[in-house]
């Protein structure tokens, strides 16, 4: 209870039964003043002149509500309607100045350098919650959640996904850090990916910590939305490629970076510290771009059964009745998130998985793949493509020319891993893989032009009277040229069938690591 708010209703009870003097309304006045310099606008509301911003905000108690103010006049109507005949003149210079901020590591208020901070988050009761001591739990007990963990199953179809996700969340929750990584739930509407937003997440954190952005909100410079968020559900995202990268540079920023250059409208630009995690929805294939040195994104693919089915399944009449029994037990489920014991690592770590692959093969050309599995040293990848090449019947003059210089796949790879080992690619080994996966029927001064783009110049070499030109792969490491060396060989089922040595053309390959493919 608000004890001086208590004493001006007493003291202005008491001057309309009859002690209406002068002295007496003075009192009030400056118990009134004391009010408004304590923030007070009304019993529950609290109000100051932001620095950051420089406008009035107010604050309410019980909603968690924040409201700005353009006009001083505004906020005079307001206090008058709270403190009537006893405000006092010059109001408005009585309400204190602060830098207000969402900080959710800090008290609500505190100074620094001398200047007061007041806080704008206010936990929930369950992000307060810290479980007592010896009473963290390893792993979420799924079978005492009947209905959430039919939902969950329906959204992420997999125990480990589950598990996952719930790993990320209690990251999240419990240190109230951003995880720098998103997840991406890809599938049709229906399946229960907004009911565990809304019923759970926004539920657990609160609403006006949360927030919902549509794809056209991605696009645009006003982010006022993203303003003192812990958590952003993308909705119904779809790339759009003819846009550029703009989109695509934006969610590395929304999702990464710790601070945002903050735009909205008739509001001052300024940076504001980054808190949120991020978690996409979207039912189409190629929800956004996904490039290869991309270090932020797990994909997971949703069942293809809308929720209301899961609910038939497990017996409800209705799917409310459903949608009942998850709000019954989604208070236990959040305070079993809240005292699990998480892993930080596998929370800021996305997964590789094939819904991520297929979007990422999707978003790039094939020549920026291409170089992205030679820069990742991907031979399992790689050999896949030559495989396929030795076991196809088209034959073309591209075909001949490879098996020509290379008699069977092993003998390819042999040579490839050599190379990619050695950090270097020939131009003729280049010039074969571009065939292989970007174009077969190119010009080799077109695969020059591509090669050199993206691994730089060729540089000339000669070795064992052998002249060649080379290009690095990782220019920040140096390139090694191996001689003789034996090879382990290997079938495309990876079963081990000899151990020779192969020379082509006075070219010696080295062995295949087995731990490349």
């Amino acid at each position: 209870m608000n004890q001086r708010f208590e004493e001006f209703k007493v003291m202005k009870h008491d001057y309309y039964q009859g002690d209406k003097t002068k002295s007496k309304k003075e009192e009030i006045q400056a118990v009134v003043t004391k009010l408004i310099s304590d923030g007070w606008a009304t019993e529950t509301m609290k109000i100051v002149y932001d620095f950051g911003i420089e406008k009035y905000r107010t604050i309410g108690l019980n909603s968690l509500t924040y409201t700005v103010y353009e006009k001083d006049k505004t906020i005079r109507v307001l206090l008058k309607q709270t403190y009537t005949e006893f405000l006092p003149k010059n109001a408005l210079d009585y309400v204190c100045g602060k830098n207000l901020v969402f900080e959710p590591h800090e008290p609500l208020d505190y100074e620094l350098d001398g200047m007061p901070y007041s806080n704008l988050f206010i936990k929930s009761r369950f992000l307060s919650y810290s479980p007592p001591r010896g009473k963290r739990i390893a792993s979420i007990d799924w079978n005492k959640y009947r209905a959430i963990s039919a939902l969950f199953d329906n959204v992420f179809k997999t125990k480990d996904r589950k598990d996952f996700f719930i790993n990320w969340l209690a990251y999240g929750f419990q240190t109230l850090k951003k995880s720098r990584t998103a997840i991406v739930s890809k599938g049709i509407q229906g399946t229960g990916k907004g009911v565990i937003f809304e019923r759970i997440i926004q539920y657990a954190i609160g609403a006006n910590y949360t927030t919902v952005l549509e794809n056209e909100a991605l696009k645009s410079r006003f982010n006022g939305e993203l303003e003192n968020k812990l958590f952003v559900l993308a909705n119904e995202i779809k790339a759009d490629h003819r846009e550029g990268n703009n989109t695509y540079e934006r969610l590395k920023m929304y999702i990464a970076d710790t601070e945002l250059r903050f735009e909205d409208k008739n509001i001052k630009a300024r940076t504001i510290p980054n808190y949120f995690n991020m978690w996409f929805h979207s039912n189409h294939d190629v929800p956004l771009q996904i490039q290869g040195s991309d270090r932020r994104y797990t994909v997971f693919n949703t069942k293809s059964k809308k929720l209301t089915t899961v609910s038939d399944e497990l017996g409800y009449e209705f799917i409310s009745e459903f949608l009942k029994d998850v709000d019954l037990e989604r208070d236990d489920f959040i305070y079993d998130i809240m005292s699990l014991k998480y892993d930080e690592v596998k929370a800021t770590t996305p997964l590789t998985t094939e819904e991520k692959e297929l979007i990422y093969e999707a978003s790039m050309n094939k020549i920026d793949i291409l170089s992205d599995k030679l820069k990742k040293k991907d031979l399992e990848w790689l050999a896949d493509g030559v495989y396929d090449l030795y076991e196809s019947s088209d034959i073309n003059d591209e075909t001949r020319e490879i098996k020509r210089e290379f008699d069977t796949p092993t003998v390819f790879i042999a040579e490839l891993s050599k190379q990619l080992k050695g950090n270097y690619l020939t131009n003729g080994m280049g010039q074969f893989l571009y065939k292989i996966f970007v174009n077969e029927t190119a010009k080799d001064r077109k695969i020059g032009l591509q090669l050199n783009s993206k691994l730089g110049k060729a540089t000339l070499k000669n070795l064992n009277g052998n002249r060649f030109k080379y290009r690095k792969i990782d220019n920040d490491k140096d390139v090694t040229f191996v001689d003789n060396v034996d090879i382990q060989y290997e079938d495309k089922n990876g079963n081990i069938e000899q151990v020779v040595t192969l020379s082509i053309k006075g070219r010696n390959i080295p062995s295949i690591d087995r731990e490349l493919f």
